[in-house]
């Protein structure tokens, strides 16, 4: 999964409810999984209480991952 090349690396959580079309409070709740599991939790920059950061391509993939999962039976 590449990005393409004038997406930006990092965003906040606001930036990636235009990217990917999504509502903020599912934004807020895939971070919050996100920062459960140890792998993606470094996707995830809380800089202050204020700014988030996050690495939008390990959103992309939790994202996909989430998906998968979901279909397995």
């Amino acid at each position: 999964m590449e990005l393409e090349k004038n997406t930006p690396i990092t965003v906040q959580p606001k930036d990636l409810t235009e990217m990917f079309s999504i509502s903020r409070s599912t934004v807020t709740r895939v971070l919050n999984r996100m920062l459960l599991d140890a792998h993606y939790s470094k996707g995830v920059a809380r800089i202050s209480s204020q700014l988030t950061l996050v690495d939008v391509q390990l959103f992309k993939e939790f994202i996909f991952k989430q998906d998968m999962q979901g279909l397995k039976a």
